[in-house]
């Protein structure tokens, strides 16, 4: 029996249109603190406060809403803005555990 990919598959399109969405980076966003309000609920507000901002930010830059756009040097020039020990901390976290998901989804190939 062969095996249908649902990410191609038009028997399932729903399925396609839900993966392009959380492609990008608004709709990753919106997805990962869905599923992390299941499992670490705790964290939400503060990582919805530093993903929220993150991406506001990349926006304004000219940056593109796709996960894939998003570049090492300027996460790492992001997290580095931070005025505070604490904020540039919580930052860090924040953005590597959701991009650890990305991946873990298969929404990227690396975790950046």
């Amino acid at each position: 029996m062969e095996k249908v990919n649902p990410m191609t598959s038009v028997e399932f399109p729903e399925l396609v249109n839900e993966r392009a969405h959380e492609r990008t980076l608004l709709g990753a966003i919106d997805s990962y603190l869905s599923q992390l309000a299941h499992v670490r609920p705790y964290l939400v507000s503060g990582y919805r406060d530093v993903l929220e901002h993150m991406a506001e930010v990349w926006l304004k830059k000219g940056g593109e809403n796709q996960l894939a756009a998003l570049t090492p040097l300027w996460l790492n020039l992001h997290i580095g803005d931070a005025t505070f020990v604490a904020e540039r901390q919580l930052r860090r976290e924040s953005i590597s555990d959701f991009l650890a998901w990305t991946k873990r989804e298969g929404l990227v190939m690396s975790a950046l």
